[in-house]
């Protein structure tokens, strides 16, 4: 690319006065005298200073007001008016830029740069769905809770230039989207790919689990599960239930499925694991589970006794639980609590976790007819708070309790019970525990998807498909919030300041980018993704679509490096008589230089060689030496 000046005029002093300028380049075209012709890029307005160099300088544009713009660099400067190179001059700037941009190119860009592009386009080779799906991912994803609908979202963002097979009248409510996105094979697919893709990287990616479920909404009339289910009155009543699987280590979602009814037991959990198995290749040997599993059918198959399976090759696996104990019949709660409760106040048993006090004690117990490792836990600061807010606004009832009951209540809130087969610390156990809270986020995230869909909308595909779709959409957020941390700001506030950002589309297919300010260049420079002053668009898109990596450095440069190189030509002209003595004698230094550091290698090689004969012969004279005191101790004895 090239500045090109027109009609420059300057005043007796050297200012320029008149003239404009554009951003060309050249561009080869077959069958034409010559093989090119130029282009232009952009309009530059204006000419107010030119760089000494004339590959910048400040311009009065149309579309971005007054600005600094250098060549070298593709880069965007803003002028303030009172500049003094630009004080002969009479201007005010005026922007009129398209397109927000910095949101879009900079969640793109992210997704490819971590491969979760590339694990949706293995999944949906369709490329026609594919735009469609990555359209309704930057709209769920970069609207930032606003309430744009896709369609206006789609119109007034990048994607509009990149996804130009997308039908803008269905985006708002694509009833034929969200039913192919819920088709089976179109979610296996998904999860194939993910797991695969994340088992290159820890091969042991989706075999310890955390598995959980929440109810879909019961007041969800056309729900077509719930039409399976007999519903009943308050806690009796039967709800559909979304049960949802999550890897341990990386809290990404393996598989999720729904349920007919409320009911959780080992059944439920069995039935899972052989879906899995069977169409994943995933075993599961551990989970995490929430006090709604804890049953006697859970305990018989995960107990002390057979916490460890062996198969007919005599291999060894691991079979770990842990679960939450209910306070209902049939779990010894209260004898644990009674047990317990004179050691609240021990030292030997509290630790601490994130900012909260923690009792804890491990004690072997049977839970129904098996052995359990029961952990007892309070959380010190819950129980005194909670214990403190019931007293404050029930004193009444307070002054009337016994002891044991206040004692009981003081202690409440903040008492629970954990069960599992295997023996660690109570802190260790805990931790694990605790750190399914990733799976109650996803829950907090997705649960009211059904009233995005309008009811008339509902059946079983576009639920799956809904469900689906915000499971992807889970997973790609959180590589926003990667890039926020860095930043020291939130995923919202990060995403406002990208709106700032954006762009005009020039008839070359090229986005001419606004200048950024230093907030927006902070975020990519900590996401490690370069900001181009001008994208192109044909490139970006290849890059989305068929996984070919656009060159991290800004459109001018690729011009200039794709430009036609000189051709070096080598003449070989006979050398003169002092010329062929001054090269034999730079020969002859450079060999002997050579012999120097041979000779000085070998003399190092002879120096270690002789300290390993010393330190070979010390040995062996300490060893003597030994030897001949053991046998004079030996003469001595006798």
């Amino acid at each position: 690319m090239y500045i090109r000046f027109q009609k420059i005029k300057r005043d007796e002093q050297g200012n320029i006065i008149s003239g404009s300028a554009s951003l060309e380049d050249t561009i080869y075209v077959p069958n034409v005298s010559g093989h090119s012709r130029h282009r232009i890029l952009e309009s530059l307005g204006k000419v107010l200073w030119i760089d000494e160099d004339k590959k910048g300088g400040i311009f009065n544009s149309k579309t971005r007001g007054i600005v600094h713009y250098s060549l070298a660099t593709d880069t965007w400067t803003a002028v303030d008016p009172t500049d003094p190179r630009i004080s002969h001059s009479k201007v005010t700037s005026k922007e009129n830029i398209h397109t927000t941009f910095a949101d879009a190119y900079l969640f793109l860009s992210l997704m490819e740069k971590s491969n979760w592009l590339g694990i949706l386009r293995k999944a949906y080779p369709d490329q026609s769905f594919y735009q469609l799906l990555l359209t309704h991912l930057c709209h769920n994803i970069l609207k930032n809770e606003s309430a744009i609908k896709c369609q206006s979202f789609y119109s007034r963002s990048l994607i509009s230039w990149l996804f130009k097979d997308v039908h803008q009248g269905t985006l708002d409510c694509d009833s034929a989207f969200f039913n192919k996105m819920g088709n089976d094979s179109i979610k296996v697919e998904f999860f194939k790919n993910l797991i695969n893709y994340q088992r290159e990287k820890n091969p042991l990616f989706g075999s310890v689990c955390y598995v959980d479920s929440t109810p879909l909404p019961g007041d969800a009339k056309n729900n077509p599960w719930n039409n399976f289910c007999s519903h009943g009155v308050g806690h009796a009543e039967k709800q559909t239930r979304m049960v949802l699987i999550l890897d341990a280590c990386s809290g990404l979602p393996v598989w999720f499925d729904f349920l007919y009814g409320n009911i959780n037991d080992v059944s439920t959990m069995e039935r899972l694991c052989e879906d899995i198995e069977t169409t994943l290749d995933i075993k599961i040997n551990s989970a995490t589970l929430d006090a709604g599993y804890a049953c006697e059918s859970l305990f018989q198959k995960f107990n002390i006794d057979n916490a460890i399976e062996e198969d007919q090759d005599n291999n060894k696996t691991e079979r770990s639980l842990i679960v939450r104990m209910p306070l209902k019949q049939g779990f010894p709660y209260g004898d644990l609590y009674q047990q317990c409760k004179g050691l609240f106040h021990d030292f030997a048993h509290q630790f601490d976790r994130k900012e909260h006090t923690y009792f804890g004690k491990c004690i072997e117990q049977k839970v129904g007819e098996y052995k359990e490792y029961c952990y007892v836990y309070l959380d010190k600061g819950q129980a005194l708070a909670l214990g403190r807010k019931y007293r404050i606004e029930n004193q009444e009832e307070w002054d009337k309790l016994t002891k044991d009951e206040q004692e009981w209540l003081n202690y409440k809130e903040g008492f629970f019970i954990l069960i599992s087969n295997t023996k660690k610390s109570p802190k260790d156990i805990l931790n694990e525990y605790l750190n399914r809270g990733s799976i109650e986020r996803v829950f907090k995230t997705n649960k009211s998807f059904l009233d995005l869909l309008p009811l008339a909308k509902w059946n079983k595909e576009t639920i799956k498909g809904k469900v689906l779709l915000e499971i992807i959409e889970f997973i790609m957020y959180q590589e926003l919030e990667r890039v926020a941390v860095k930043c020291g700001i939130e995923v919202n506030r990060m995403l406002t300041q990208l709106n700032g950002l954006e762009s005009l589309k020039l008839k070359t297919e090229v986005a001419s980018v606004k200048i950024p300010n230093p907030q927006i260049r902070n975020i990519f420079e900590n996401a490690n993704i370069t900001l181009p002053g001008h994208l192109d668009l044909q490139a970006f898109k290849k890059m989305i679509m068929d996984g070919e990596a656009m060159e991290e450095i800004p459109l001018t440069v690729q011009k200039k490096r794709a430009g036609r190189k000189k051709k070096e030509i080598k003449v070989n002209v006979p050398l003169s008589t002092e010329q062929k003595q001054q090269q034999k004698e730079q020969e002859k230094q450079e060999k002997k230089k050579e012999r120097e550091e041979a000779k000085k290698a070998k003399a190092e090689a002879k120096k270690k060689e002789k300290e390993k004969e010393k330190m070979l012969k010390e040995a062996k004279r300490i060893i003597e030496q030994d030897k001949i005191r053991k046998e004079k101790e030996a003469m001595d004895k006798k």
